[in-house]
């Protein structure tokens, strides 16, 4: 179940981005491995971790300025992704290191939690007083509601809403969605045991330091990435000029550069 929920996940990401990585972004590609997979933490001392979400700044990206009231010659649209609002139900960050076969015995300290379906760069939370060391591996938790929002290709300044799953099974469900990234790449966890999804959607580890500052930025895509690199056709089946879930699809999505689904890098003081 959890290896088609990942399978979904990034096909769903090609509707903006491709899977994968590049080999050396933003860590090594070789796995590492860390014989402390789950260290006591018995150092007096705590520090600040800043988990914030943070807009592609080189992607153009457009507001909403109202759906399309037409109905088109053709009922497939060529698009381009410009957007993707997510529902975080939990960040939590560990020193442990998620590695593929590792059972997980971490122990996670919880940053936030977020109470509604909103875009990346609106998420912040802050812990001010994380126990000070080296963090390997975040864990994010997501509600399978999302809302997907593009462009048509001939016309950049008219925005669709698309509201999904992540899971792409539904329109939208309580279900649950947990993954694990480390610079192992992205994990999801069955029967216990991490196994590695996307071995190039990665995170760098990170210190805490006494009375000092972390802060984690995420972002849909990596930096560069351009609004027209990925599109996708969007089959208006009744020819509305509107998406409606579980009538209309997308399909066909292809990126002319590589990336990754998230991209995080770490700034600390």
């Amino acid at each position: 179940m959890k290896s088609s929920v990942v399978f979904m996940l990034c096909l769903l990401s090609m509707l903006f981005i491709a899977c994968g990585g590049e080999e050396n972004d933003p860590v090594d590609s070789e796995p590492v491995n860390d014989d402390a997979t789950t260290p006591d933490n018995d150092t007096a001392g705590t520090g600040t971790l800043v988990f914030a979400g943070v807009a592609n700044g080189t992607a153009p990206m457009t507001g909403i300025v109202g759906l399309k009231e037409v109905i088109a010659a053709s009922q497939t649209n060529l698009m381009h992704g410009t957007g993707l609002e997510l529902w975080v139900t939990e960040i939590s960050v560990s020193q442990g290191l998620v590695a593929d076969g590792v059972a997980d015995t971490f122990v996670w300290e919880k940053i936030g939690a977020g109470d509604a379906i909103k875009p990346i760069p609106e998420y912040s939370f802050t812990h001010d007083s994380l126990p000070i060391g080296e963090y390997q591996s975040i864990k994010m938790v997501f509600k399978n509601s999302i809302v997907m929002t593009a462009v048509y290709h001939d016309d950049q300044t008219t925005e669709i809403e698309m509201p999904s799953s992540l899971d792409q099974g539904s329109c939208g469900d309580e279900t649950l969605i947990t993954q694990y990234f480390s610079p192992n790449g992205n994990h999801a966890l069955e029967g216990g045991v991490f196994h590695v999804q996307s071995a190039g959607e990665k995170s760098s580890a990170f210190t805490i330091s006494e009375g000092k500052t972390t802060t984690i930025k995420w972002q849909l895509g990596k930096p560069g990435v351009q609004l027209t690199d990925c599109s996708f056709e969007w089959v208006d089946a009744n020819g509305n000029g509107s998406w409606d879930c579980g009538v209309d699809s997308a399909q066909n999505a292809q990126c002319s550069v590589p990336n990754v689904m998230f991209y995080f890098t770490v700034e600390e003081e």
